[in-house]
């Protein structure tokens, strides 16, 4: 493990001759390229999906501190075990052609808490989750107040 300055200092050639090696994610053979003496070679790569693979997630207490008002959520990492599964261009010509915006997204705090209660959430879970979001919201502007102040070594 090198720090800052011994990756600074470290010879480009060392990472010249290193060698990647990517899978091909068509499907065909593993594809690399060398960037070695003679220049950097390039290989084109295409992506493609002929699938749209539809999950419903559950809900749980979150972290995130940027909510104004009450518990924040987040998508545990449980989903639903029945999917949808769509062919590609089905589900783009039959999707709302609209994507929303930010304050469409937004859930309002009662909103939360609903969701939150019906996956077994308690109201004392939800209150110190809030507490929390609070803390670190707290933290973090503290944190920006005094980054002037913090001496910037090179």
């Amino acid at each position: 493990v090198n720090n800052l300055d011994e990756s600074l200092r470290s010879s480009t050639s060392d990472k010249q001759q290193r060698r990647v090696s990517l899978p091909d994610l068509t499907g065909g053979q593993e594809k690399s390229t060398s960037r070695g003496g003679g220049g950097e070679r390039t290989l084109k790569r295409r992506v493609s999906f002929h699938e749209v693979e539809v999950r419903n997630f559950k809900v749980t207490l979150g972290d995130n501190p940027c909510v104004r008002k009450g518990p924040p959520v987040s998508l545990d990492w449980q989903y639903e075990p029945k999917h949808d599964v769509h062919p590609l261009e089905d589900y783009e010509t039959t999707r709302t052609p609209q994507r929303r915006g930010r304050k469409e997204l937004k859930l309002p705090e009662n909103a939360r808490e609903e969701r939150l209660e019906k996956e077994g959430i308690s109201s004392r879970e939800m209150e110190k989750a809030t507490m929390e979001a609070r803390s670190i919201k707290c933290q973090r502007i503290r944190t920006n107040q005094t980054l002037h102040r913090q001496q910037v070594h090179e």
